[in-house]
């Protein structure tokens, strides 16, 4: 039983590390794609976080893009990872970090200094929000740990 409730809680990590960078600004107005009883459905697609990125950063039709892709990449391998019940857990959350990281680095390739810094901020929210995005006594990344808030580059 604890083995189907931590996959659960697997998966739910990683769907919010699907959307995190649009989830940092909020729940938008309304109830979404989903609509009443729609549980949100639509929210974490490519499709949407683009609007989300593209509402908060006013990205161009060109950087739009450029971004897209990289969306819908890091949805499909996340998706992979969620499917991969040969992996530990641990690997899956290690490696869905890992995707995350490497899919806002390659975004910020594509934005303005000043949408850097917007971007920039929209993780730390998030960051702040879902924990830091290591968990607890993750390295510099605890609670109050000397590197909370720095972003790898």
């Amino acid at each position: 039983m604890a083995i189907n409730r931590r996959h659960l809680l697997a998966l739910a990590a990683g769907a919010l590390g699907i959307a995190a960078p649009v989830l940092a600004q909020g729940p938008g107005r309304g109830r979404g794609p989903g609509g009443p009883g729609g549980r949100g459905r639509g929210r974490f697609t490519p499709d949407e976080m683009l609007k989300r990125l593209t509402a908060e950063l006013k990205l161009t039709a060109d950087q739009q893009r450029k971004i897209k892709p990289i969306l819908e990449k890091q949805s499909r391998e996340m998706q992979a990872l969620f499917q991969n019940q040969q992996l530990p857990m641990e690997q899956r959350f290690e490696r869905m970090r890992a995707l995350r990281e490497s899919t806002a680095r390659e975004i910020r390739r594509h934005l303005t200094p000043e949408q850097q810094r917007k971007y920039d901020q929209m993780l730390q929210q998030r960051r702040g929000r879902f924990g830091g995005g290591r968990g607890p006594g993750g390295p510099g990344r605890g609670p109050g740990g000397p590197g909370r808030g720095a972003r790898p580059e």
